[in-house]
């Protein structure tokens, strides 16, 4: 029995001193990773609560891991950052707390660095025309020196075309993580319940929203993931990057 207990400890030790060595990706998917970003909302002592039993104040800092962020454009003083405008309050009031102040960190567990919200916003599609958007711009303040993933265009890729995202699926429940995928289909048309939207084949899951869809062809940002379907093995869904290039330009000029 000794021996089997001692046989134990030492295959934790090895993999312990395994785990330990795991490097991060080189190259271009290095830049990834180290672009990508765990999004955190923090809803301050003092803040207004809606519930079912009326408004309640936070007696305390609350602070919840909500999504997936990346560092797209050098700026002054700074980085801007985007995501999923569901990922934010003021994108999706139906599902958090108005107030929420954010922040972001490199990794589950890290500093956390403060970033202002420039804009969010959520769009359904509709007959007219209107194509989905689901996004959100940040100002990340820092001296740090971060690499910056530009934003792209999906229709430079075809379906099969290799891509790469980081993202933080299932939250502080895990870790950042790369996932490598394929782009599965061409852009919904109507009559889908994905219309305007692009598949791509990859792993993800719950904490990934508004993580970057890479393209490894062109090493630009093709779309961002907004959702899935759980308890499926279908690709995942994305919002192309087209479609919110104009109004994400928008939000830089007003900031």
């Amino acid at each position: 029995m000794r021996k089997i207990f001692s046989l134990v400890a030492a295959l934790i030790l090895v993999c312990s001193s395994a785990f330990a060595d795991v490097k991060t990706p080189r190259g271009f998917d290095g830049k990834v990773y180290q672009a990508s970003m765990a999004l955190y909302g923090t809803l301050p002592a003092g803040a207004e609560i809606e519930t079912d039993d009326g408004v309640i104040k936070n007696d305390h800092d609350v602070t919840h891991f909500l999504c997936t962020v990346t560092a797209f454009k050098k700026v002054a003083g700074g980085y801007e950052l985007i995501g999923a405008g569901h990922c934010t309050a003021e994108g999706n009031p139906e599902d958090l707390p108005k107030g929420l102040v954010y922040s972001v960190s490199d990794n589950v567990g890290t500093e956390k660095t403060p970033v202002k919200l420039l804009k969010a916003e959520v769009i359904e599609p509709n007959e007219d025309g209107v194509e989905y958007q689901d996004y959100a711009v940040y100002y990340m303040k820092t001296d740090a020196k971060i690499p910056v993933i530009e934003l792209g265009d999906e229709s430079d890729v075809a379906v099969g075309d290799a891509t790469v995202d980081v993202n933080f699926s299932l939250g502080e429940k895990m870790t950042k993580q790369m996932t490598r995928g394929s782009v599965a289909s061409v852009i919904a048309p109507a009559g889908s319940a994905v219309h305007g939207m692009m598949l791509v084949q990859q792993f993800d899951s719950h904490g990934a929203s508004g993580s970057a869809i890479v393209s490894e062809k062109t090493h630009r940002i093709i779309g961002l993931v907004i959702g899935g379907y759980d308890g499926t093995t279908t690709p995942t869904i994305a919002v192309p990057i087209s479609h919110i290039r104009a109004d994400v330009s928008k939000a830089e000029a007003a900031s």
